[in-house]
């Protein structure tokens, strides 16, 4: 299959999109593109329905940024990739009334395990179908329409999928917004893609303790409104088995209660077919361990622990030298991507310029991953770490990744983090963070042991200068670690640290800096 994938992929693709619902097929050309950013502007146009439903993740640094399934802002299509051009479907449609029309109805199409054991719930296609309808009736109703921006901030309730395919079948472009997410963080998405709706509960239990959702969003609708982006609908769900709404603080004319109001409305609601190149939802990442495109299908082949193994299907990952020239078998390099496939992101949206600076100036005819990576002799794909994140130690450039995967091979080391530090001699010296086993003590002999596994597994030039005893890592509450934190405690700006916010555990910032020279 992947084979073919990539030698016929418009055969491949259609074969697959053929499978789902169209209101009006796509054109005779299934697909165009030129990656060369030399030709032209880059300009990606992808059919929705396959964008949502192929496995696609999207590598990002340094900052957030707003990416979405379908643009068309650009005037430009010299250099593009355009799929199923011509198309019309709805994913809302595709994923429901299919599904209820087939013969489905009673089939379980949601099963749900909540917070506390015991009070599992489900719902059928049908059952399903009339909610999200609901709803669907509820945001036209509030004057939501088709391009319209809705921010969906809920924890993992069934309102969610709910609210995604509503603003699917209506043709408004949603935003999920982790649950996990500190006021100022959706604030930023709020101010960026105006929303007309924001729908999120009152409260989240994780384990016995609550998390006031409501009291975030207000923060945020203040922040927000400085920023000149005030939202008039603030529609809540009320989780009761986190908070009564008698608790939950209210803003009247703005708040709305879900359970008031939702199923008051039909539950019939007619589709908005969207073109194919209409937008579906916005990714917001700041990325921190992006991942390309090259995806572990477990059981499909033999794995290697560590390994990305192989690619996914119309995926056609390259590695190339400095200078953009492909490497062949055994070797490493910079990981790029040639050829389109339905998944593939097309913009940062409102930046334009940046997304082919980014990702296709590096290495002309290339989407650029940002990673290094080697090949092993079986073909096998392995991330070094971020390109940004390779350390230039005395001429060597070594991948953090690779220093880490020594370390934490250590039977004392349960986590690492490496961060490169200038180095007056060398350029830049490698900075370890190191988390020991529970139970085993910081000592002097368990130093030079980590250092000398790095030594025998690398190189030499590959040993860190030094060490930095950590109880933990500064971690967002999705669990990526903070390295922007962990640069400025290893080259002491500790007045530079910046928000710490949205990490799980604000107080393992002073637990490092009170380690910082033992």
């Amino acid at each position: 299959m992947y084979k073919r994938s990539v030698e016929d992929p418009a055969g491949f693709w259609s074969d697959i999109a053929s499978q789902f619902c169209w209101k009006q097929k796509w054109g005779q050309s299934v697909f165009s593109e030129n990656f060369d950013v030399r030709v032209g502007n880059i300009k990606i146009e992808v059919i929705l329905l396959l964008s949502f439903v192929v496995f696609f993740h999207i590598v990002i640094k340094s900052c957030i940024f707003k990416i979405v399934i379908n643009d068309t802002s650009s005037d430009s299509n010299t250099v593009n990739k355009q799929w199923f051009k011509g198309g019309i479907t709805n994913i809302c449609y595709n994923c429901l009334d299919r599904n209820v029309e087939s013969g489905n109805a009673d089939k379980i199409a949601i099963y749900w395990e909540p917070n506390e054991p015991g009070s599992q719930d489900s719902l059928t296609y049908s059952q399903l179908l009339q909610r999200v309808c609901q709803l669907a009736n509820y945001l036209k109703d509030k004057g939501v329409k088709k391009g319209d921006a809705v921010v969906i901030y809920l924890p993992m309730i069934m309102e969610l999928p709910i609210a995604m395919l509503a603003c699917a079948r209506i043709g408004a472009v949603h935003s999920v917004v982790f649950a996990g997410f500190s006021a100022e963080s959706l604030a930023q998405r709020i101010v960026d893609c105006k929303p007309k709706v924001v729908i999120t509960c009152n409260a989240v239990k994780r384990g016995s303790k609550v998390i006031p959702l409501k009291d975030i969003v207000d923060v945020a609708f203040v922040e927000s409104t400085k920023n000149g982006i005030s939202v008039d609908v603030c529609l809540t769900y009320e989780n009761e088995s986190a908070m009564k709404r008698e608790s939950t603080k209210w803003q009247e004319g703005r708040d709305v209660w879900w359970q008031d109001v939702v199923p008051k409305y039909p539950t019939i609601c007619a589709v908005e077919w969207v073109d194919a190149e209409d937008p579906l939802f916005l990714l917001y990442t700041s990325g921190s361990t992006g991942k390309p495109k090259i995806t572990p299908l477990p059981g499909a082949w033999p794995q290697k622990p560590g390994s990305a193994t192989f690619p996914f299907f119309g995926v056609q990952p390259v590695i190339v030298d400095e200078k953009g020239a492909e490497i062949e078998g055994e070797c490493s390099g910079y990981l790029c991507v040639k050829s389109s496939w339905p998944g593939a992101f097309r913009t940062l949206y409102g930046d334009h310029d940046r997304y082919e600076t980014t990702y296709f100036k590096p290495f002309p005819g290339y989407y650029f991953s940002g990673d290094g990576c080697r090949r092993d002799k079986d073909g096998y794909y392995w991330l070094t770490g971020r390109v940004d994140d390779v350390i230039n130690v005395s001429g060597h450039r070594i991948g953090t990744a690779e220093v880490e995967s020594a370390l934490v091979s250590h039977p004392q080391c349960a986590e690492a983090a490496v961060v490169g530090i200038e180095h007056e001699v060398k350029g830049q010296g490698i900075y370890a963070f190191v988390t020991l086993v529970e139970g085993v003590p910081y000592s002097e002999e368990v130093r030079k042991s980590l250092i000398l596994t790095v030594r025998n597994q690398i190189g030499a030039f590959a040993a860190p200068d030094k060490i930095h005893w950590a109880p933990g890592l500064p971690k967002t509450r999705s669990g990526k670690i903070m390295r922007r934190i962990l640069r400025k405690i290893a080259s002491r700006q500790l007045d530079e640290l910046g928000d710490t916010s949205t990490l799980a555990d604000p107080s393992v910032v002073e637990q490092l800096i009170a380690l910082a020279d033992r």
